[in-house]
């Protein structure tokens, strides 16, 4: 699992952030906690991660210092233990 989050992490890091369109909606954040996003199929989680990863950068935080990852059906979640889930 470890090569697996490792792969996730650098192909996040070697890829561009794609060109946005900038919304008005801002995280509720808590500073020293992860930020993360759920939500409805197809309603905009991915862009308004991008956009949030965008404003980081912008603000002067490297892109290595950022982790994302995205969907719970990468293999990650093949080796992992969720409640209420079928195989």
């Amino acid at each position: 699992m470890k090569n697996v989050i490792s792969h996730l992490i650098d192909d996040f890091h070697e890829r561009n952030l794609p060109e946005l369109v900038n919304r008005n909606k801002e995280f509720s954040e808590v500073r020293g906690k992860a930020d993360v996003v759920i939500g409805m199929r197809r309603a905009g989680k991915t862009w308004f991660c991008y956009q949030k990863i965008k404003e980081l950068i912008a603000s002067g935080i490297k892109k290595e210092e950022i982790l994302y990852l995205k969907r719970l059906n990468t293999p990650i979640t093949n080796t992992m233990s969720l409640p209420n889930r079928k195989p």
